[in-house]
């Protein structure tokens, strides 16, 4: 509008502001030339604040008061109390621009403004003409609402916000998604013949469910398991100690892991931690690849006329020696092998003469093999400790807990599916 078309629409509007009474409303009265200049000021003002506000890139912080004033904020059900500069100057933004379609991105934008986060909206589906005649017409599906799911926690009053902002010819109905609980373990787990047990699973967030299931190789349970003094008394547990150390008696050691036995014979298998009495592991170069185990080297020739290569005949002599390595010589067509020193990792000072240890591992490996043994009792035995070491898990006493719900969580999550 010119300034001549607004300074007539003010002078129009301050007329009709007049009071009541009869006035001569002729150009050239006093009145007429005092209402005129009013207008025209009012008109100049307007016209500047119009151009003013056109070329302002950004809304001012001074103004902002009056900017809310103007598109009628703050909003109902919140206040700008709690609220930042910046974050009054954004709501003032969106209100300016949006468009108020009833769309999800209006929702979410609407929403997030009180704090609100939407997770789904749930739309009516309209009845068909191409539906059966008998179809029902009015089922929680066919109805004209909308549902909202929203994200927990909400202090946001969403009746208000419903009542002021939302369509009033649809039903607005809305729910909090609460966060979802800890998975709930079902009875019945099973094991099979090679140690893994099988675990089902639920949880909730008291509207839908997830359903799951998870494997575990039992073998770190039952190490687990070993530690405990009551369960070394089962059965299973001492047909595995004792096929491993040939009927031998032994005594467990929980602190490194391991049962020790005496074994005095120098041709039984001595490999890795079954022998921590020896300082150094003697390192044979020859077909057969043999470590042995012994401390001193005047065993030499014991080493040499036991343990011989392939082909080699009878031994003669030690070739040369020396505290690090020693050469058998023999006769026929392998004359000699050659032996070198190594450090033994598992080599304890404190351990017995003709001290032999086995891990918690190697035990455990061999109940589960023990599940697919012939002998009937044994397999049994086996089996039965197996499923107490799986079921352990719901347990009250944690200390009693070999299997722990964190070792399934990774699987449980991956498989998890929702309930329909």
């Amino acid at each position: 509008m010119t300034l001549e078309q607004t300074t007539e629409l003010y002078a129009s509007v301050l007329r009709q502001l007049l009071p009541v009474g009869g006035y001569d409303n002729s150009p050239s009265t006093t009145l007429a030339i005092d209402v005129y200049a009013h207008a025209k000021l009012l008109a100049q003002a307007d016209l500047d604040a119009k151009r003013l506000l056109g070329i302002l890139e950004a809304i001012p912080p001074e103004l902002i008061d009056e900017y809310e004033a103007e598109y009628g904020l703050p909003l109902k059900c919140t206040v700008n109390a709690s609220r930042t500069v910046e974050e009054r100057l954004q709501i003032l933004n969106w209100v300016r621009t949006s468009r108020n379609v009833l769309n999800r991105a209006y929702l979410e934008q609407l929403l997030a403004i009180f704090g609100v986060v939407l997770i789904d909206v749930v739309k009516f589906k309209p009845m068909l003409c191409t539906a059966a005649c008998d179809s029902p017409v009015n089922t929680e599906q066919l109805r004209y609402k909308v549902f909202l799911r929203l994200q927990y926690p909400m202090n946001a009053d969403m009746n208000c916000i419903i009542e002021n902002y939302l369509s009033g010819y649809l039903r607005i109905e809305w729910m909090v998604d609460m966060p979802w609980g800890d998975w709930i373990l079902n009875p019945g787990v099973t094991v099979n013949t090679t140690g893994i047990a099988h675990y089902t699973a639920y949880k909730t967030n008291q509207r839908e469910y997830y359903d799951s299931n998870a494997e575990l190789d039992l073998t770190e349970a039952i190490v687990r398991s070993l530690h405990d003094a009551n369960m070394q008394q089962w059965q299973a547990v001492k047909d595995a100690c004792s096929a491993l150390t040939s009927g031998k008696t032994w005594t467990f050691d929980t602190n490194n892991e391991v049962i020790k036995y005496i074994n005095s014979s120098l041709s039984d298998d001595c490999s890795g931690s079954k022998c921590p009495t020896s300082e150094y592991v003697w390192y044979g170069r020859d077909t057969l690849k043999t470590i042995a185990y012994f401390t001193e080297i005047t065993k030499a020739e014991s080493v040499c006329q036991t343990i011989k290569p392939v082909g080699a005949a009878e031994y003669r002599y030690l070739n040369s020696f020396d505290v690090i390595s020693f050469n058998c010589a023999y006769g026929g067509n392998k004359g000699s092998s050659y032996w070198s020193r190594q450090e033994n990792n598992a080599y304890d000072p404190s351990a017995l003469p003709n001290e032999t240890r086995l891990t918690f591992g190697e035990i455990a490996q061999k109940i589960i093999s023990n599940i697919q043994n012939s002998n009937q009792a044994i397999s049994l035995l086996a089996e039965t400790y197996a499923e107490a070491v799986a079921n352990s898990i719901f347990s009250t006493d944690e200390s009693k807990q070999f299997v722990k719900l964190t070792d399934l969580f990774s699987q449980l999550e991956l498989n998890k599916t929702l309930r329909t």
